[in-house]
């Protein structure tokens, strides 16, 4: 009978304990201030650094802030509601659910951008693979003097489509290995096709666009090094029958991220 009425006063006890604590009051932000304070200073020393993590745990995305006090008032209302009435340990619990959802949130956000990149790089991948039959028998890079003496970049090529469909427009992108600035000296370039290159055909092409204009003579190796690739080809419609759009370096190391993070493909 005595343990039974010892348990009853320690319950009462803790009870009352717990009735007593400072509770969040969300009525307003100058409260919800106020409850924080008092949540704060009537926790032991050494629990107030937990509860200042919490309180800018259930805050992030608001203001950075080094005083959680001052930081309430960035709380939504729908947040200071859900901590209303809670002691300081109630808001500990709270935080730790908050973050749980947080992680889960954010970890499904990154699975999703995982997998667009995955999809967007497969796609550059298959579209590559498909643009190599487009392919560049011969080519070099030369400068000729024209009829008004003026010196004209010139590229030669030899191409062959052995892709199943008549290609009318070719997009390529060349640079000139060993010219000065070579690694930001990439040009891009399209060439429309008159009547359209059908499949098996070979065709030679002289090509003097303006876009090399600033390719000079005194810019040119003795013997560069051209590098031509072919990154879209088109159909008589005009839309793209295949075309690669490579991952920008940024999006690649993204993508190893978040393979390393989550696995992938």
């Amino acid at each position: 009978m005595k343990k039974k009425m010892m348990v009853f006063v320690l319950t009462v006890a803790l009870v009352a304990a717990c009735s007593s604590d400072p509770k969040f009051n969300a009525s307003s932000p100058e409260t919800t201030r106020e409850s924080i304070s008092r949540l704060r200073s009537a926790l032991p020393e050494n629990r107030r650094p937990e509860f200042e993590k919490v309180i800018r745990t259930l805050l992030r995305g608001g203001l950075p802030t080094n005083d959680p006090a001052s930081a309430s008032t960035e709380m939504t209302e729908e947040l200071r509601l859900s901590l209303d009435g809670k002691n300081a340990q109630q808001i500990i619990a709270e935080a730790t659910r908050v973050k749980g959802e947080r992680e889960k949130r954010e970890q499904n956000l990154e699975r999703q951008e995982l997998e667009e990149l995955e999809a967007r790089y497969k796609s550059f991948l298959d579209a590559s693979d498909q643009l190599a039959r487009f392919r560049i028998l011969s080519s070099r890079f030369y400068i000729r003097r024209d009829e008004m003496q003026d010196e004209k970049p010139v590229i030669e090529m030899k191409v062959k489509n052995e892709t199943p469909y008549t290609v009318y427009s070719v997009y390529l992108e060349c640079s000139l290995n060993g010219a000065e600035g070579a690694p930001s000296d990439r040009k891009k370039l399209q060439y429309d096709i008159h009547g359209g290159l059908q499949p098996g055909q070979i065709s030679h092409w002289y090509l003097t666009p303006d876009a090399f204009s600033n390719w000079e003579n005194t810019k040119v190796p003795r013997k560069p090094g051209l590098k031509i690739s072919v990154v879209r080809i088109d159909g008589p419609d005009g839309n793209a029958l295949f075309a690669a759009q490579e991952l920008s370096e940024p999006e690649m190391k993204r993508l190893a991220e978040l393979k390393l993070k989550h696995g992938g493909n």
